[in-house]
């Protein structure tokens, strides 16, 4: 999960425009079927970054897979090895610092942005999975759009993360899916939250509430940050990864 207090805007001439904004996540995570979530929402930044070129995008694509074609389950590398699909490839010290304005104080000395993966959309926009810095450390997963055209990448969304604190915790996985067609992706969130009440003698875990919602990536470019919420039935269709 990433909350910021800033805004930042990197123009072609490389200067940096911070712009402040409330970070503070919403009371809860569910919306109308069809509501815009706000930028000021937990699962997005209010984040515009602008790239004279595509050195970052050729640097992504060269260090990372193509994403599958089909289902890529996405989730907090929680606990896992460098094994695991999540985990990524760092990005290098060149690449963090394009990205490291955004993140602020949630970024170390070491390694914290990672590439795990990308996948085209249209002729002009491509979506590229990135692990970067969350609570704790680098445990979100996040989904960044770049406009070929524009050289532009739009703002951020969080689709999976995993952390704990004093009894209380979330994990949060995702389905991407590409359209038959090749001109949207379906992004399925699950997530979770468990509370336990640790100060009592007999501590009897609280989980809830659980949330079911995808996103079209198409319409997010088109129209900003919008989620319809799914029926919870469907939420044994979406299955949380076992821990290894």
């Amino acid at each position: 999960m990433i909350q910021l207090s800033r805004a930042v805007v990197l123009t072609t001439g490389g200067a940096l425009l911070l712009v402040s904004c409330d970070s503070r996540p919403p009371a809860t995570e569910r919306l109308d079927a069809r509501a815009p979530v706000s930028a000021t929402s937990r699962d997005s930044l209010a984040i515009a970054l602008t790239i004279a070129d595509s050195a970052v995008r050729s640097h992504l694509q060269a260090i990372s897979p193509r994403l599958s074609a089909s289902v890529t389950h996405v989730y907090s590398p929680f606990g896992e090895d460098s094994n695991s699909a999540m985990h990524g490839r760092a990005i290098g010290p060149s690449a963090e610092r394009v990205f490291a304005p955004l993140f602020g104080n949630a970024m170390s000395d070491g390694e914290d942005i990672y590439a795990v993966g990308w996948l085209p959309l249209t002729p002009s926009h491509e979506v590229y999975l990135l692990r970067t810095p969350s609570q704790h450390d680098a445990s979100a997963l996040t989904l960044w759009a770049y406009d070929i055209r524009m050289g532009v990448w739009s703002p951020p969304l969080e689709i999976a993360d995993r952390f704990g604190d004093a009894g209380w915790s979330f994990r949060k996985e995702a389905w991407i899916t590409p359209s038959s067609d090749g001109t949207d992706v379906s992004v399925v969130v699950h997530r979770l939250d468990a509370d336990d009440d640790i100060e009592s003698d007999t501590p009897k875990p609280t989980v809830g509430p659980d949330s079911l919602y995808v996103y079209s990536v198409r319409l997010w470019l088109d129209r900003g940050f919008f989620r319809k919420m799914l029926p919870l039935s469907r939420a044994t269709e979406f299955p949380f990864r076992k821990d290894p």
